[in-house]
């Protein structure tokens, strides 16, 4: 019997009948009323529960707050394992550009997505370099020893390999791609983006990256969450200052970084004081 490599396989999975039960699923994600009410019952079967911590509790706020939340999300994958904002997303009904480079991660996203009317997706990366560049991916697996085995794309192969010491021979997997590159706010015009509240970046170590390749005098998005865990200190401190300069303050939880702008504070006040609450003035 001939056997078909993992790109392949990935390839034929594609091409498969859409079925019943992911159509389903996507009338449900597509109509916020019946996601809250999906997320209320699995909750109370499985015992699960929203992601608690400071951040959680701003976005929420800031959900209940700010009703028609525009957001950008730069790293998607495929918006099913620790998406931080993807319960707010589909529950209140926000809408949205969603990015992604990796072709194969790009298409189970719009498998998962793609028939939202009130999201976008775009397949490129994001970087203040215009153009193709080499990107670090891990090639599909049928049974990847991990859920977020294929988050660990990036413009860096060393990044990907640092995680050996937890999957050990994940080098043999990692694969080099050629992939399309263009500044934020290259994107936003192109997508036809004027204004947008909320800016999401997790690109394993490319965040400030992403953020120098944003023209803030153009865009001022109120709330921005990012990944500083994977920077280097120096960075994350360069990163820190770049954005206390353009008018955000900071707050930190982990691996993640909370900024919110100034200038929204009189239009979101509630947002405001829960921020305050977990970040207060030195």
């Amino acid at each position: 019997m001939l056997r078909m490599g993992p790109l392949h396989a990935a390839r034929a999975a594609m091409t498969r009948p859409y079925p019943l039960r992911q159509r389903i699923r996507d009338r449900v994600a597509a109509t916020p009323l019946l996601w809250r009410t999906y997320r209320r019952t699995r909750n109370h079967l499985l015992g699960e529960s929203p992601m608690p911590g400071p951040v959680q509790e701003v976005l929420k706020t800031f959900g209940r707050e700010c009703h028609t939340v525009r957001f950008v999300q730069v790293g998607s994958n495929d918006a099913a394992h620790g998406d931080p904002i993807m319960d707010h997303v589909l529950g209140l009904g926000w809408s949205g550009l969603m990015v992604e480079p990796v072709p194969y991660v790009f298409e189970r996203l719009k498998r998962r997505h793609g028939r939202n009317p009130r999201l976008r997706m775009e397949c490129t990366a994001i970087g203040q370099q215009e153009g193709m560049r080499p990107f670090y991916c891990l090639e599909p697996m049928d049974r990847p020893p991990s859920p977020y085995y294929d988050q660990m794309g990036s413009f860096s192969r060393e990044h990907i390999v640092k995680h050996e010491r937890f999957h050990p021979g994940l080098s043999r997997h990692i694969r080099e791609i050629q992939v399309p590159c263009m500044p934020l706010t290259a994107l936003l015009r192109k997508q036809g983006i004027t204004e947008f509240e909320l800016l999401h970046i997790d690109t394993e170590g490319a965040d400030f990256e992403v953020l120098k390749s944003l023209d803030f005098k153009a865009y001022t998005p109120g709330l921005i969450l990012f990944e500083h865990g994977h920077l280097p200190r120096a960075e994350r401190e360069t990163c820190a200052a770049f954005l206390e300069e353009r008018g955000y303050r900071l707050l930190y939880e982990g691996r993640d970084c909370m900024a919110l702008h100034h200038s929204v504070r009189q239009q979101w006040p509630q947002t405001a004081a829960m921020f305050d609450a977990y970040s207060p003035e030195p």
